[in-house]
């Protein structure tokens, strides 16, 4: 996964789910993202390892001080610069000129290479034997969502950037996810040689594409390799670095990646794989996948029927929100009026968080959290109608991830109520 990167996210399928899962209640099917699944944790990431260079010191010698140069060494360096100087003077060096950039290319050359890099990411995974779950260039994601792959442009999605995810298990060691991160910048930078190459022979082609190409793969090695944290993401460098020096403190990140791949091929939340679940729970509070973990352990424990600790845990994650992008911060914010409305019983309550998401970004959909609001006021004819659109709106997208059946599943049973209720 990735680089250059990239709002915050969190599964797109979770979006679904968001407020949809409280046990005696109903939720809402926040609108949130895409595949943010994937985007939220496209693995990317890649740090520059500079191997630290010592010469080999005699006994008497001060390591921390300056060596000194001497006449020898300056007399040669002297003497290599007047021999540039000559040449120069009589025009006998090879002119060289840096590959010209046409601006006008710039988002059709981004384009171009972030699709290589993210394609390095998956010939990468492929070669450790790890399955492809889902791939996005800007807007557009294809990924899988329980038996199914769907083809999704996102309007509202990053335009620049892109994620990879991979399907794996909770035994894949710690190597085989640093050669998966390595793949991206790896691509990226075969990708900048190949252009270089190609300038040297024919120079900067029409419209100046080879240059523009070159000098947008340059950039995008560079900005994958720079270690950062961003929301949920690391950079490249960021992930490789973790991976290869501190492998212990990757172990939650790939837990949840585990956890990712049980929810992409359609496993509800009481059906995760326990120690994975167990072991995001230890993830430090200071990780920028901290909150993301957290919203998963949530959804656990609301298909585990264990509502009293999962509203104590919405408290600390919405306590927590505010460190995180507007796609995640919204989620917690649909859960908590799903909670007020299904949980706590008051409306007024569930309007103030409904709005408060609201003001974030433009949902996709709120019915399922509409349908909690008008069954928490008695509305049921409402109620129905609204559960009814929700339903409607996840089989338009074709999910079907353990999310989202968890919360479809709950849907239907606070649909029957509503039906009984109504008489």
């Amino acid at each position: 996964m990735s680089k250059r990167r990239r709002s915050s996210r969190y599964p797109g399928d979770v979006a679904v789910v968001n407020s949809v899962s409280w046990k005696t209640s109903g939720s809402s099917l926040g609108g949130r993202r895409k595949l943010d699944a994937a985007r939220s944790f496209p693995v990317c990431c890649f740090q520059i390892v500079v191997n630290s260079y010592s010469r080999p010191r005699t006994g008497y010698e001060n390591p921390y001080e300056p060596r000194t140069p001497t006449p020898g060494r300056l007399g040669r360096i002297g003497s290599f610069i007047s021999g540039l100087l000559i040449l120069a003077d009589q025009k006998r060096l090879p002119q060289w000129h840096w590959p010209a950039f046409n601006a006008l290319l710039l988002f059709p050359a981004l384009y171009v290479v972030f699709a290589f890099h993210e394609i390095g990411h998956f010939i990468a995974g492929r070669l450790v034997g790890l399955a492809a779950g889902g791939i996005s260039v800007g807007p557009f994601a294809f990924a899988k969502s329980g038996e199914k792959w769907r083809f999704r442009f996102d309007r509202r999605g990053c335009i620049l950037g892109g994620f990879f995810m991979p399907l794996t298990t909770a035994d894949v060691p710690p190597i085989r996810y640093a050669w998966l991160v390595a793949g991206g910048p790896l691509a990226s930078i075969a990708l900048t040689v190949l252009f270089g190459l190609i300038y040297i022979q024919y120079g900067d082609g029409a419209w100046r594409c080879i240059g523009s190409l070159f000098w947008t793969s340059l950039f995008s090695v560079i900005i994958s390799l720079i270690p950062v944290s961003s929301g949920l993401n690391k950079s490249d460098g960021a992930r490789l670095w973790q991976l290869l020096r501190y492998p212990e403190r990757a172990r939650c990140w790939m837990a949840l990646l585990a956890l990712q791949t049980e929810n992409a091929n359609g496993l509800r939340p009481h059906e995760w794989n326990r120690p994975m679940l167990e072991q995001i729970l230890t993830t430090d509070a200071s990780a920028s996948e901290y909150l993301y973990s957290q919203l998963l352990v949530l959804y656990w424990k609301l298909d585990e029927g264990l509502e009293a600790e999962a509203l104590e845990h919405l408290e600390i994650l919405l306590a927590k929100s505010a460190r995180v992008g507007k796609a995640l911060r919204q989620a917690l914010f649909v859960e908590a009026a799903s909670a007020s409305a299904l949980i706590r019983k008051r409306a007024g309550q569930a309007r103030v968080w409904r709005e408060r998401a609201c003001k974030l970004r433009k949902p996709e959909s709120l019915d399922a959290l509409d349908a909690g609001i008008a069954m928490c006021e008695g509305r049921y004819e409402e109620a129905v109608q609204h559960w009814e659109a929700a339903k409607t709106h996840v089989a338009r997208r074709k999910l079907d991830s353990g999310l989202v059946r968890f919360a479809t599943g709950k849907w239907a049973e606070f649909e029957a109520a509503c039906i009984a209720a109504r008489g």
